[in-house]
């Protein structure tokens, strides 16, 4: 993997707002926690284009925080997962 081209993201706990650098474009917005699920609020998306690969992979992070997903933070590790309980997201300090 080059580091160079890894997703970030960013949580304003206090505010509940987000930042997504998904290494083409950012998004932003707001989010609500309920217990250990999280909803993405809607957010403002830039519109860059990148290489295939990478706008394949922002395209898969964007669809999975269009539903609720469970938060669990271990060993320094944040997982969302959907409801069918398969991580979708990690998070890595």
């Amino acid at each position: 993997n080059d580091t160079r081209f890894v997703p970030e993201f960013q949580f304003n706990v206090a505010e509940n707002l987000f930042y997504v650098r998904t290494v083409v474009n950012l998004i932003n917005g707001s989010y609500t926690l309920e217990g250990d699920v999280i909803t993405f609020g809607d957010g403002a998306m830039t519109r860059m284009m990148g290489p295939e690969e990478l706008m394949a992979v922002e395209q898969s992070i964007v669809e999975q925080m269009l539903n609720p997903l469970t938060v669990k933070y271990e060993n320094e590790v944040l997982s969302f997962t959907d409801e069918a309980g398969k991580v979708v997201l990690e998070l890595k300090k």
